[in-house]
């Protein structure tokens, strides 16, 4: 087999067979075809969407012992997966958190590569959700903090996520607070932030505001009423 036979097998053994994928990596290197960043981000996406941190994470020194670097659209695969719940993950857990933490650490090492990776706005979304899932408002909006220390701007879908756990935390000022930020910033509130605030108003028994609230977004003009993004990262 040549090489692109290889990276082909590997892509249709990785979602199910993740373990096997890596086995052929292996073989292919016996074989004499060096690893490339295609055939290694298959096999690491897999285990991060199987929830096979450690073992991702074990793929990751390997592939920078041979010069690869995992990139940013395979760090987003593996930190959202710490909040998926997958092979004893549980979702919203403080080890998924920490686990979130450690692997935009990671991304950000130089290690043994000319320069590690600068998350991108996605990458911090996928960890303030994780660590936002583990009821932990404070580390999130420190995180947040960090993110903007770094130039990175967030978007409407990022100040939703902030919304939607310090309300469900029953964090009424935080989430006051993330609402101002946001209109400061000039992002425009879509039907998903509307529907955090209201719901932060409900945990946190407070009709008056929830109703004023639910007011505002009422008299939006329709278009201003509907989604302004794919929710997802």
């Amino acid at each position: 087999m040549i090489c692109s036979d290889y990276e082909l097998i590997i892509q249709a053994y990785a979602d199910e067979l993740p373990f096997k994928a890596m086995e052929l990596l292996y073989e292919m290197e016996r074989e004499g075809f060096g690893w490339t960043h295609r055939p290694c981000s298959t096999v690491l996406q897999a285990f991060g969407k199987a929830g096979r941190l450690a073992v991702a994470l074990q793929l990751i020194n390997k592939m920078r012992e041979r010069g690869i670097n995992p990139n940013d659209a395979d760090y987003l695969i593996l930190i959202m997966a710490c909040h998926r719940g997958k092979s004893g993950m549980l979702a919203g857990d403080r080890g998924g958190s920490q686990q979130a933490l450690e692997l935009l650490q990671l991304m950000q090492d130089r290690g043994p590569m000319p320069d590690g990776i600068k998350p991108n706005e996605r990458n911090w979304a996928a960890l303030l959700d994780a660590i936002g899932r583990a009821g932990q408002v404070t580390e999130m909006m420190a995180w947040y903090g960090e993110m903007c220390q770094t130039g990175e701007q967030p978007n409407v879908y990022t100040m939703t996520t902030l919304l939607d756990h310090a309300g469900a935390a029953g964090e009424l000022s935080v989430a006051e607070g993330i609402w101002r930020e946001m209109r400061n910033r000039q992002l425009e509130p879509d039907v998903y932030c509307y529907n955090a605030l209201i719901n932060c108003y409900a945990t946190a028994k407070d009709p008056e505001r929830r109703r004023k609230c639910l007011r505002r977004w009422s008299s939006l003009p329709p278009l201003s009423r509907m989604p302004s993004r794919s929710r997802g990262t």
